[in-house]
């Protein structure tokens, strides 16, 4: 078993994901209470989308060995995935629950409290993951995130600094500043901070994204539409550059076309489970159709 386990493994680190599951299966046949391979089975099955059956295999795991730090945590992410984010709460508790100083624990929780628009208590979680790994570059960005949605702008300017000081070709940390720039009203500062995203990883949906928004807000209505268009050519599962650049081709009069782009978000969105903007971009459909 543990031979399978160990190719199933190195095939999941080089995104063979069909190839790995296929080995973890000999493993599980093998071993019927081998918690590892229903694991890494599961991360496989999350990664081709197959998420229920991920969801079956880390239960599996958790059954077996109900001390299972890491299926709790990956549990949490796939409950997170699929719209279930009290779920996976409650997934992240437990795991904190097993190991006190599971940094990617708290990060995760913090995440998804942040989804949850408990912006206090993320940034509480994002806290502890600074005190217990200085280095934690996404921890930095997160709780800058949630510094400049609380309108503190000095903290999450601080914030977003170390995380650049730390690691200066992290093209998110740069998107992320340029999303504090946009909110203060600097719109230039944050087009700069796009550009340095795009140049150091030209595919970075987010940036295109973000960079367009703030076009539109200059008026440069061709840019943006430009890079909406360049968002989802880079990530077609981007529902809110569709809903994007359904907006703005609505207000160019390029009515069919913003009916397509708010049903490929509309789409996306019930995928996701993000109900609020499922019905919103329905609405637009509606308000849209004769």
């Amino acid at each position: 078993a543990n031979a399978y386990y160990d190719r199933a493994f190195s095939l999941y680190l080089i995104g063979e994901f069909n190839g790995a599951i296929i080995d973890y299966n000999q493993a599980i046949k093998l071993n019927p209470e081998y918690a590892n391979a229903y694991y890494g089975r599961g991360l496989a099955r999350n990664e081709i989308k197959e998420n229920s059956k991920a969801i079956t295999d880390l239960n599996r795991a958790i059954a077996i060995n109900p001390k299972f730090a890491k299926a709790y945590l990956q549990r949490g992410i796939v409950n997170r995935e699929i719209g279930e984010k009290l779920e996976a709460i409650k997934d992240f508790d437990k795991a904190i629950e097993i190991d006190s100083k599971y940094t990617e624990a708290y990060y995760e929780r913090g995440r998804t409290r942040y989804a949850l628009n408990e912006k206090l208590a993320a940034k509480k979680d994002f806290t502890k993951v600074i005190e217990l790994d200085s280095k934690y570059v996404d921890a930095y960005i997160a709780r800058a995130d949630v510094h400049t949605d609380l309108g503190y702008p000095k903290q999450a300017y601080e914030d977003y600094e170390k995380a650049i000081e730390m690691n200066p070709k992290d093209a998110r940390a740069y998107i992320h500043r340029g999303r504090y720039r946009f909110k203060m009203k600097d719109i230039e500062g944050a087009i700069e901070n796009y550009n340095l995203a795009i140049k150091i990883d030209s595919t970075q949906a987010t940036a295109y994204n973000n960079r367009a928004n703030a076009n539109l807000e200059m008026g440069r209505l061709k840019q943006a539409m430009a890079d909406y268009s360049k968002a989802v050519e880079l990530n077609p599962a981007y529902g809110l550059a569709y809903y994007n650049r359904g907006l703005l081709r609505t207000d160019l009069g390029r009515v069919p076309s913003a009916i397509e782009d708010f049903q490929a978000s509309a789409d996306i969105f019930q995928k996701e489970g993000e109900e609020k903007n499922y019905q919103d971009a329905m609405a637009r459909i509606k308000e849209l159709t004769p």
